[in-house]
């Protein structure tokens, strides 16, 4: 009998303690998963934001670059009307501006999203080169200026 009740007694406490951990292994799973769910939205908002910075940033750019365009325009223009010596020289300066400028507006036309890191490395490099290329047109119209004398 003492045995028995011993087994009884086992069997009841094994039972209890596993519903327990079942319950606990439960709640667990529960908690995971809905920690999950909360990481899935957060990666998801900054998916988003990291896309809108991107869109944003390719805008602005673009604004840019056709600026750039306008003023290559002028340039062009400017150095048809002039009777220049270096009216060849001033043409090709223009051009190399011109064909960094479409370097440029490829690049950026080309980025595909790849990861947040990458995209403030290549933004970087993008505003590094963007400024490059508004310098070389100040320059050039210093030295335009100097030609017309």
């Amino acid at each position: 009998m003492k045995k028995t009740m011993l087994v009884a007694a086992v069997t009841i406490f094994a039972t209890v303690s596993s519903l327990t951990s079942c319950t606990s292994d439960k709640e667990n799973v529960e908690e995971k998963r809905e920690d999950a769910v909360e990481a899935n939205k957060e990666y998801e908002y900054v998916e988003k934001e990291y896309l809108k910075d991107i869109e944003n940033y390719r805008k602005s750019t673009d604004v840019l670059i056709l600026d750039n365009d306008a003023k290559i325009v002028e340039l062009r223009s400017e150095t048809d009307l002039k009777k220049n010596e270096n009216k060849k020289e001033v043409q090709a300066k223009i051009s190399e501006l011109e064909t960094k400028n479409n370097e440029l507006k490829l690049k950026m036309f080309n980025y595909q999203p790849n990861g947040k890191h990458k995209w403030e490395k290549f933004k970087k490099e993008f505003n590094h080169d963007m400024d490059e290329l508004g310098k070389s047109f100040k320059n050039f119209s210093i030295n335009s200026t100097e030609t017309k004398k």
